[in-house]
């Protein structure tokens, strides 16, 4: 998008729409207003040609460059301009405002959101125009609503977001942005001095009059905050120190796994293999226990070792299904435990320790069971190829074996033919 002196189209057709706030009716007004705050600038170009055209509207010499360069920056063709009432001095339209009936009544309350996040926004005021404007007015009086900002707000969005608001509670109203570096036209000048301040208060806006001064001074900046108020920079914010006795406290806190644990079955084989990485296995005495969280009594201690030396028992397949063979229960025989884990185990923990060797051992023997079972309760189809039969034969595993045709309805089934 081009930029003249630095400013932004919609920007510029702002200021352009400022200066034909009066000369022009205020339907059209508002309507271009909402054009360039969508961004449809070549929309509102036209539409602004077009309105100055039907009404005959004069504009200086210096209005018709200007509108003949928006012209060819939206791509709209610039000899439109060609057709404008061009005059060396406009007449000025002399209009009147007036400030009685409360023409701010009821907007502090209907504009308290949309004021709240719009941005630099410095005063806000109103006031009621008794005269008609452009070639097509409208019904009179016509509130007018003035809205300054600063050198951080965007003029056609504050202008668009807050005729927006009035509009859908139900007020008829005009609004004016004015903006600081752009000169007042009579306009303006004239409905500033009747002009009642609306209070709005909220973020970084705040309510005073509303000046009627003949230009936007740059000096409404937002007022930098003072030492007191200033938010404290979080690198500049104290480091927390911990104390020794705080840091030991919290690595108690922490629980830590054994690095090796070693259970032994009935073969005498390990049932649980180390977890440590080290090859040699060497690890100094102090860390093969597990350290007890503040609070945690012996059986957690002993839970925890009991998930690392539980080995990981296969399955069994649901088709294999113990076989007739009967096998006696034995009592598993009772492993020897480490003396590393014996030594720090009381006579309770020694128990549950037994007791869980005990049922490691059970279920290794109900898996061989399983696994015998599944192999002798096999059953077997085979077809017989002797040639002399002519038929299948079934073998069922304890009951024996049965071959040759069967009877059919106490007859024997007519033999085959000859081959050949």
């Amino acid at each position: 998008m081009a930029e003249i002196d630095g400013t932004e189209l919609p920007v510029r057709l702002h200021d352009l729409l400022l200066a034909m706030a009066g000369r022009i009716d205020d339907d059209a007004l508002s309507e271009i207003r909402e054009l360039t705050a969508v961004a449809e600038l070549d929309r509102a170009v036209d539409l602004l040609v077009g309105t100055l055209v039907a009404g005959r509207v004069p504009v200086t010499a210096r209005e018709r460059v200007e509108i003949s360069r928006m012209l060819d920056e939206v791509r709209s063709d610039p000899r439109l301009a060609d057709d404008l009432v061009v005059a060396d001095s406009v007449p000025v339209v002399r209009h009147r405002f007036s400030g009685g009936s409360e023409p701010g009544g009821g907007l502090a309350e209907t504009l308290r959101g949309v004021l709240d996040v719009l941005p630099d926004v410095l005063a806000v005021g109103s006031t009621w125009r008794v005269t008609p404007a452009g070639a097509a007015p409208g019904p009179l009086p016509q509130r007018v609503v003035l809205v300054e900002v600063g050198p951080d707000g965007h003029p056609p969005a504050t202008a668009y977001r807050v005729e927006h608001v009035l509009r859908r509670a139900g007020v008829r109203a005009v609004v004016e942005v004015l903006r600081p570096g752009v000169e007042r036209t009579e306009y303006h000048q004239q409905a500033a001095a009747a002009a009642q301040p609306v209070a709005f208060t909220g973020g970084q806006n705040g309510s005073r009059p509303f000046e009627s001064a003949t230009r936007h001074a740059s000096r409404h900046h937002r007022a930098e905050p003072d030492d007191s108020e200033r938010v404290p920079d979080r690198a500049s914010a104290p480091d927390v120190e911990v104390d020794a006795a705080t840091s030991t406290r919290m690595l108690r806190a922490v629980p830590v796994l054994p690095d090796r644990i070693e259970v032994r079955g009935q073969a005498g084989e390990p049932l649980a293999e180390s977890i440590s990485d080290d090859p040699a296995g060497h690890r100094p005495e102090d860390h093969t226990r597990v350290a007890e969280p503040i609070g945690a009594s012996a059986d957690d201690a002993i839970s925890a070792e009991a998930e690392l030396a539980e080995p990981a028992i296969d399955p069994v397949p649901a088709g294999d299904e113990p076989s007739d063979v009967d096998f006696r229960d034995e009592p598993a025989p009772v492993p020897s435990l480490p003396p590393s884990v014996d030594g720090r185990l009381n006579d309770k923990e020694r128990e549950l320790l037994r007791q869980l060797h005990e049922e490691l051992a059970q279920r290794e023997q109900q898996r061989a069971r399983r696994s015998a079972g599944g192999a002798a309760s096999s059953n077997r189809w085979q077809v017989d190829r002797s040639g002399e039969r002519g038929g299948f034969s079934q073998t069922v595993h304890g009951l024996g074996g049965r071959s040759g045709p069967e009877l059919v309805n106490g007859h024997r089934p007519p033999p085959y033919p000859p081959a050949g």
